[in-house]
């Protein structure tokens, strides 16, 4: 068991971004902190409360968590969870409510190595019936850097380039800014190698 737990920490990756964030080497939007979490707002929220809840030891996922963190570790995670809740004013206590999500590896849709907690609140999101009802989209999809080039010419106001490698975080960026008033949402949850593979299309 102590070997397992050895081969598991020698895979956590010290220059990630919540680790960063940790040691106060990147700046964050703090909502709450103590011994066991640290608690700061999503730089790019998803909803109108978009809050994150994180360990400060370093652990990967909930699975590896649940493994090996002591039992004052895994107390304080779920009471941070609570008091970051509350600080929002959304916990039930309110008479509000919210969800509390931690994705689990590359195929459970988790970017950062760094076991999080999302907290979101927005009035009655999953259940004001948006979720059935038929929405109409409109947009234009380039499939081929071919459609693009006919666009290519000199304005003092704006240019034009292809950024290479792609930069995923800069694409999620646009995408959640341009679309939110045509409902693009469908690539928000979209990871970075299935990003990777429809810019494949771009390459070739």
């Amino acid at each position: 068991m102590q070997e397992l737990r050895k081969k598991k920490k020698m895979s956590y990756d010290d220059s990630n971004i919540f680790a960063k964030i940790l040691r106060g080497e990147i700046p964050c939007k703090k909502i709450y902190e103590d011994d066991f979490v640290l608690s700061f707002y999503d730089i790019n929220p998803q909803k109108k409360i978009h809050a994150l809840v994180i360990p400060k030891g370093k652990y990967l996922d909930l699975d590896d968590f649940s493994a090996n963190a002591s039992p004052d570790e895994m107390v304080g995670l779920l009471k941070g969870i609570n008091i970051v809740a509350k600080k929002l004013q959304i916990s039930a206590d309110t008479g509000k409510g919210y969800r509390a999500l931690a994705n689990i590896s590359e195929h459970g849709g988790q970017e950062v190595s760094h076991l999080h907690f999302h907290l979101f609140w927005r009035r009655k999101s999953w259940q004001d019936g948006r979720v059935n009802k038929k929405v109409e989209r409109n947009y234009l999809e380039i499939t081929s850097l071919k459609d693009l080039r006919g666009s290519f010419y000199n304005s003092d106001e704006y240019t034009v380039e292809i950024v290479n490698p792609v930069d995923f975080q800069l694409n999620k960026f646009f995408y959640k800014n341009i679309g939110k008033n045509h409902n693009w949402v469908d690539r928000l949850v979209w990871t970075e190698k299935q990003l990777d593979r429809v810019c494949v299309q771009f390459k070739s």
